[in-house]
C-alpha cells in the first residue's frame, strides 16, 4: 500500500454482508483476537424475499454458540412452529412428511436482525454501513497481501482476508471469482407476498405446503404459516419465466384454479410482494480463492429443488470463520490451500444433497406425471416419506 494510503483502516478479516452467512461468520470469530470489520449497506431489520422457513439445521448449527437463540426466535411476533408439511403433485397426489427436527417459520426481517444483533454482541467489531463498489488485490502497509475495498461514500478499508456474504449479486464474486456465465446458468427466481385466509371457506392447515403445480415446472408454489394467523405465499421457478408471463400472474392463476390443493380464498397484501434471484447450488463449484471465501448466496448454496439456503449459509459462515483464522497463519494463502480449508469441508457436506436435488428437479420437470405418482407412493411408504422430508 502506498504512503498516501497509510491512513486507511486495516483489519485482519472483513465480512461483507450481515445476513445469516455473515452473522454466522462473525459468531465463529468470537474467540479470534485479531481485528474484524463487518460491512453491511442496509439498515436492519430489512425485508428479504424468502419463504421464511427456518430449518431445524440452522438452530442445530447455532446451538453451541447461542444456546438460547431458538427460544428467543420462538418468542418473535412472526414465529410459527412446523414439524413437517404437505407435498402436492401436479396431478392430485399428496403426501404428509414429518421433519426429523422441528423447524420454524419466522419473517426473515425479524430472524436476520436478531441473529446479527446476537453475533455483534458475542463478537464486537467495526461495523461499517457502507455499500461496496470495488475490491482489488493490494498490499497492506507492512507489505502483506490482501484486498482494498472501496465504498460508494469514497471511504476505503484494507483487509487481509475477505469473507463475501454479499448475496446473489455479490460484488466480491463478480470482481474476484470470474465465473459470471456459470453464475447466470445456475439461477432461478422467486417472488412472495404475505396473506391471510379469507373469512369464507375452509382455512388451510397451519403447516408447510409445497405444491408442484402444472404451470410451474420446474419449480413449486409454497404456503407457509406466519405468526398466529398469517401466511407467506410464493412461487419459485428454475430458469427464466415463460415469455408473456410473470411470476405474480402465474401464482394468481394457480390460486384461482378451484381444484388447487391450498385453497382459493386468499386476501393477499399487495404491498408485500417481493422477488429476488435464487442462486442454486452447483455441485463441486469452487467457492473460494487466494485470500477470500464466498458464503451463502454469494457461493450459490441454495438447494436446487427446495430453495432452502439459510442453513447452508450459516454452515458456510461457521466453516469460513475457522478457515479464515487458519489462513492468517500463512503469509500468502494460495487458492488450493484455501480450498482445502474451506471448499472441501463445506462441499463434502453439501454436494451430495445438491446432486440429489438436481436429479429430483430434472425428474420432476421432465416427467411430472411420474413425479406425481412418486408423491402418491410416498403417502403409503414411510421410506419415501422420510426421503422427501430429508430434502
Amino acid at each position: 500500500m502506498s504512503s498516501t494510503q497509510t491512513a486507511i483502516e486495516q483489519v485482519d478479516i472483513a465480512i461483507v454482508g450481515g445476513g445469516p452467512a455473515g452473522a454466522a461468520a462473525l459468531l465463529g470469530l468470537q474467540h479470534f483476537a485479531g481485528t474484524v470489520a463487518l460491512i453491511e449497506k442496509a439498515q436492519f431489520p430489512k425485508e428479504k424475499a424468502c419463504g421464511d422457513a427456518i430449518p431445524g439445521q440452522a438452530f442445530r448449527l447455532l446451538q453451541t454458540l447461542l444456546p438460547s437463540f431458538e427460544a428467543e426466535c420462538a418468542a418473535l411476533a412472526s414465529a410459527a412452529p412446523s414439524g413437517g408439511g404437505m407435498v402436492y403433485g401436479a396431478f392430485g397426489a399428496q403426501a404428509r412428511v414429518q421433519f426429523a427436527r422441528p423447524s420454524w417459520v419466522i419473517k426473515r426481517a425479524e430472524f436476520d436482525n436478531l441473529l446479527l444483533q446476537k453475533a455483534k454482541t458475542a463478537r464486537p467489531c467495526s461495523h461499517l454501513q457502507e455499500e461496496l463498489r470495488t475490491i482489488v488485490r493490494a498490499e497492506g502497509s507492512a507489505g502483506q497481501p490482501g484486498f482494498l475495498l472501496t465504498f460508494r461514500s469514497g471511504a476505503q478499508l484494507w483487509a487481509r482476508i475477505v469473507l463475501a456474504a454479499d448475496g446473489a449479486h455479490s460484488v466480491v464474486r463478480k470482481s474476484l471469482h470470474h465465473d459470471g456465465k456459470a453464475a447466470q446458468e445456475a439461477e432461478s427466481i422467486a417472488i412472495r407476498a404475505y396473506a391471510k385466509a379469507g373469512k369464507t371457506g375452509t382455512q388451510p392447515e397451519r403447516t408447510l405446503h409445497l405444491w408442484f403445480a402444472k404451470n410451474v415446472q420446474p419449480g413449486y408454489i409454497w404456503l407457509f404459516p406466519v405468526g398466529s394467523d398469517g401466511y407467506n405465499i410464493g412461487i419459485g421457478i428454475v430458469g427464466k419465466v415463460p415469455p408473456g408471463q410473470s411470476l405474480r400472474r402465474m401464482l394468481k392463476e394457480a390460486l384461482a384454479d378451484p381444484n388447487n390443493p391450498i385453497g382459493t380464498n386468499w386476501e393477499l397484501d399487495e404491498s408485500t410482494w417481493l422477488g429476488h434471484p435464487v442462486p442454486l447450488g452447483k455441485a463441486c463449484s469452487p467457492v473460494s480463492g487466494s485470500g477470500y471465501m464466498l458464503l451463502g448466496d454469494a457461493a450459490h448454496l441454495v438447494a436446487p429443488a427446495t430453495g432452502e439456503g439459510i442453513g447452508h449459509a450459516i454452515l458456510s459462515g461457521l466453516i469460513a470463520a475457522d478457515a479464515a483464522i487458519a489462513s492468517l497463519a500463512n503469509k500468502e494463502m494460495t487458492a488450493a490451500q484455501m480450498a482445502e480449508l474451506y471448499d472441501i469441508p463445506l462441499l463434502q457436506k453439501l454436494d451430495p444433497l445438491f446432486a440429489r436435488q438436481r436429479r429430483l428437479l430434472w425428474f420432476g420437470g421432465t416427467f411430472p406425471r411420474l413425479f406425481n405418482a412418486l408423491i402418491g407412493l410416498a403417502s403409503r411408504n414411510s421410506f419415501l416419506r422420510q426421503k422427501l422430508a430429508s430434502l
